[in-house]
């Protein structure tokens, strides 16, 4: 025999084929276990991003309502602004009549009071006119 490395003999083929076949199995063992390693890895990175999904759906729902509340809420102050403008448009009208009927009012009273004002001054000239002819009448019975 014929030594091939330092000084160990040449295998029997059937060694041989025995080892390569046991080689063989232990690649396709640890093969094997790699892809279950990584499928398992798969699997949990997976589960992981499922449950950060399910996280986020959840923060996506819990801003939602907020969003809702808050468009509610948007909704309700626009109502109720939109209730005090109307009254503060009824309000002004209101308040454009009364000034109107106020001008109405003291343009009668400043119409009345200058008819008064004639109507003292024509009373002042007649009862003037009546004094005349009385102070006429009594200097003329007065001659007699």
């Amino acid at each position: 025999m014929e030594p091939t490395q330092k000084g160990v003999p040449p295998a029997e083929p059937a060694e041989t084929n025995r080892r390569e076949a046991q080689e063989r199995e232990w690649d396709r063992r640890e093969r094997a276990r790699r892809e279950a390693e990584e499928e398992r890895q798969v699997a949990e990175e997976g589960r992981l991003t499922a449950e950060e999904l399910r996280r986020q759906m959840d923060a996506l729902r819990g801003a939602a309502e907020k969003i809702r509340m808050v468009a509610e809420a948007a909704r309700a102050s626009a109502e109720a602004n939109r209730r005090e403008a109307e009254q503060a448009r009824e309000m002004s009208e209101a308040l454009r009549k009364a000034t109107e009927e106020a001008r109405q009012a003291a343009e009668i009273l400043r119409e009345t009071g200058e008819r008064q004002r004639a109507s003292a001054e024509e009373q002042r000239h007649i009862l003037t006119e009546i004094l005349a002819t009385l102070r006429t009448l009594g200097s003329n019975q007065a001659r007699r």
